[in-house]
C-alpha cells in the first residue's frame, strides 16, 4: 500500500512509504512520471517555475548590490579608523615632545 501519490517534475516519483507487516519501510520508486511535456499542466508548472526563477534572480541581484554597498561602507569605516588612530598617534607624539622640553 503506497501512502504518497505526489508526482514531481523530474520525471520520477518521490520516495514512497509502504507498510509491510506493521512496519514502515521506504522504497525508492524510479517509474517515469506520466505527465508529458506537452500537457497543459506541465506547461503551467514550467511557466510558474520560470516566473519564480526570474523573481529570485531579481532578489539575488538586490542582495548582491546591498552586499557590495555594505563592503564599501566597511572599507570607509576602516579608513576612518586608521586615520583616527594615526591622528591620535601623531597628537600623542607632539604632546610628549612638548612636555619633555
Amino acid at each position: 500500500m503506497v501512502d504518497t501519490q505526489d508526482r514531481s517534475l523530474t520525471g520520477l516519483e518521490p520516495i514512497n512509504t509502504r507498510r509491510v507487516r506493521g512496519n514502515l519501510h521506504a522504497e525508492e520508486s524510479m517509474t517515469p512520471n506520466p505527465i508529458s511535456p506537452d500537457s497543459p499542466e506541465w506547461q503551467r508548472e514550467m511557466h510558474a517555475l520560470r516566473i519564480e526563477v526570474r523573481d529570485l534572480n531579481q532578489q539575488v541581484r538586490g542582495l548582491v548590490e546591498a552586499w557590495e554597498t555594505a563592503q564599501g561602507i566597511v572599507r570607509f569605516m576602516k579608513f576612518l579608523g586608521t586615520m583616527a588612530t594615526a591622528g591620535a598617534a601623531i597628537w600623542a607624539l607632539v604632546s610628549m615632545a612638548r612636555s619633555s622640553k
